[in-house]
C-alpha cells in the first residue's frame, strides 16, 4: 500500500508540474534545437548567495534581508575567483535586491573587471509570510504547525499565511524574470546570483519534476534558455569544486522547499 500511495503521489506531482509548465509556457525538453541555437539562446549560470548566519542556524529567511556571515563572504570570494580564473566571457551579472545576493554579486562583478550588477526583485527568494520567516523549522513546527503544513503542501496555488507566496506565484515571477534576462542577452553568457528556493524552482520548471534538490551556498547551476521558444535546458548542475567552505552545508539549509 505505501508503494501504491508513493506512485500515485509521483504521478500527481508530475501532473502539477506539467500544468505549471503549460501555464507558464516553459517546455522541459528540447529535442531539435534551431540552427544557430547558441546565438539565439542565453547561457545562464545561477549562483546561490554565500552563507548567512540564518542559513547556519537553519532559520527560515524568505524575503527578510539577512547579510552574509564570514563564511558567506569567503564563499563569495571563491565564486568570484572561479569566474575570474576560468577566462570564460561573462556579458552581464544580475542579482535579486536582497543584501546577501547583492554582496555576492558585487564580489563576482568586481573580479570580472567591474561589471555592473543589475538588480531585479523578480529574483527574490519566496516570501514565506510573517508566520514563518525568522523561525527555525523546529520552532515553526511547534508554534505555527498550520503554516508549516501549507509550506509542505503540494498544491501549487496554496499561499502561505501572513502574506506569503504560493509556489505558482514564485514559478510565475521567476520564469518571467529569467525569460526577460535571456531575451535581453541572446547569444551571451549571464550570471544570476539568487536564492536556493529560486534555483530549486528553476530546476523543477526545467525538469518537470516536483523534487526539492539541495542547493549549496556558492554553488553553480547552469541552464540554457531559448527565449521565444519557451524552452529551458539544464547544462550542468551543482558545481561546487571551487568551494573550500562547502562542508558547512552539512549544518546549513540547502535551498530546498523548507529552507527559505
Amino acid at each position: 500500500m505505501p508503494e501504491i500511495r508513493n506512485n500515485r503521489r509521483n504521478v500527481q506531482d508530475k501532473q502539477r508540474l506539467a500544468k505549471a509548465s503549460r501555464i507558464l509556457g516553459v517546455q522541459t525538453k528540447w529535442h531539435n534545437p534551431p540552427v544557430g541555437f547558441k546565438s539565439t539562446s542565453s547561457l545562464i549560470t545561477l549562483v546561490r548567495h554565500g552563507e548567512t548566519l540564518w542559513n547556519a542556524e537553519r532559520r527560515l529567511q524568505g524575503q527578510l534581508d539577512v547579510p552574509l556571515n564570514q563564511t558567506g563572504v569567503l564563499q563569495a570570494q571563491e565564486v568570484a575567483e572561479h569566474f575570474r580564473s576560468s577566462g570564460d566571457p561573462v556579458n552581464a551579472v544580475y542579482s535579486s535586491d536582497l543584501t546577501r545576493t547583492k554582496d555576492t554579486a558585487e564580489c563576482v562583478a568586481a573580479a570580472l573587471g567591474g561589471l555592473t550588477v543589475h538588480v531585479d526583485p523578480g529574483l527574490r527568494e519566496r516570501c514565506l509570510g510573517d508566520q514563518l520567516q525568522g523561525l527555525t523549522m523546529k520552532e515553526a513546527q511547534l508554534q505555527k504547525p498550520s503554516a508549516v503544513a501549507v509550506l509542505r503542501n503540494r498544491d501549487l496555488n496554496a499561499k502561505l499565511p501572513g502574506g506569503g507566496e504560493s509556489q505558482m506565484d514564485v514559478f510565475k515571477r521567476v520564469s518571467e524574470a529569467v525569460e526577460k534576462i535571456a531575451t535581453d542577452h541572446k547569444g551571451e553568457n549571464v550570471i544570476i546570483v539568487t536564492h536556493g528556493g529560486v534555483i530549486n524552482h528553476v530546476y523543477q520548471l526545467a525538469t518537470g519534476t516536483h523534487s526539492s534538490v539541495s542547493i549549496v551556498n556558492g554553488g553553480l547551476y547552469l541552464i540554457r534558455v531559448f527565449p521565444g521558444h519557451d524552452s529551458w535546458q539544464i547544462e550542468n548542475w551543482g558545481d561546487c569544486g571551487h568551494l573550500q567552505f562547502v562542508s558547512v552545508q552539512k549544518d546549513a539549509f540547502g535551498g530546498t522547499i523548507d529552507s527559505g
